[in-house]
Order: structure tokens, then C-alpha cells, then sequence
């Protein structure tokens, strides 16, 4: 009895840990999983209207990939009543298996919400192949 508890325990606390290396960094609200990356919004700070806001979205290869070295990683996004943006964010390497992404634009003057949706385009590899993905995420943002 003793013996299984003790193998319970040690299974359980293994566990723990993988899932503590996948989910190091900033706390991210998840938007797309697949088999072989997260995608996720970090907690943004509320915007204030009409002022500058930025948002960042966390990439992580999981599964056994990494980010593509090669790859251009963007993000191409629409902002309900704001014009179409030109910029695709700006994507930083956290390490082999993690990178962020922030796009900033100037929040509406008049909404209590900035409702963002877009096409973020991500490439991870393994030594034997790569995928490409892009997913389709909504989010939005409080404006104050």
C-alpha cells in the first residue's frame, strides 16, 4: 500500500513538471491548440480610447517541435471600427520553443471593447519536418 502511494506520488509530481516546462512564461488565455503548439493571448492591461494599446500573443512548440528558425512569424488582424493595419507585430524568441508576439495599435474612441481577429502565421519544426499553421483567433480588449 505504502509502495503505491509512494509510486502515485512520484508519477503525480512528474506530471507537475511537464507541465510547469510547457507553461513557463507569462500566463497566456489559450486561442489554438493543436498536438504541436499553444497559442495564447497574455493578459492584457485594459486600453485607454483613443490611446496607444499593445497586445501580446504567446507561441509555444510543444510536442517535441521548436520555432522555425526561417519562418516570418506575423499576425494579420482587423480592430472592429478601426481601418485595417498594415502591421503584423512584432515577434520576439523566448528560447527554442517559446516566442511573443505584440501588435500595437491606438484603441476606438467610443467602444468599451477593441474586438480583435485575425490569421496569426506560425511555423514549428521538428529535426525531420516542419508545419505550418495559421490559425484563426478572436479576442478583445477592454478600453476604458
Amino acid at each position: 500500500m505504502a509502495r503505491d502511494v509512494t509510486v502515485a506520488l512520484a508519477l503525480a509530481l512528474a506530471l507537475a513538471a511537464c507541465r510547469r516546462d510547457r507553461d513557463s512564461g507569462p500566463a497566456a488565455q489559450p486561442l489554438a491548440e493543436t498536438a504541436f503548439y499553444q497559442l495564447g493571448l497574455v493578459s492584457p492591461s485594459p486600453c485607454a480610447r483613443g490611446g496607444e494599446c499593445r497586445v501580446q500573443l504567446a507561441l509555444t512548440a510543444i510536442g517535441g517541435y521548436h520555432l522555425n528558425d526561417r519562418y516570418p512569424f506575423k499576425f494579420l488582424y482587423a480592430i472592429d471600427g478601426v481601418d485595417q493595419r498594415a502591421d503584423t507585430g512584432t515577434f520576439v524568441r523566448d528560447g527554442a520553443q517559446r516566442g511573443t508576439l505584440t501588435i500595437a495599435f491606438r484603441a476606438p474612441a467610443t467602444a468599451a471593447t477593441a474586438k480583435i481577429s485575425g490569421t496569426f502565421k506560425l511555423s514549428v519544426c521538428t529535426d525531420d519536418n516542419c508545419e505550418i499553421a495559421e490559425p484563426e483567433v478572436a479576442f478583445a480588449v477592454a478600453v476604458r
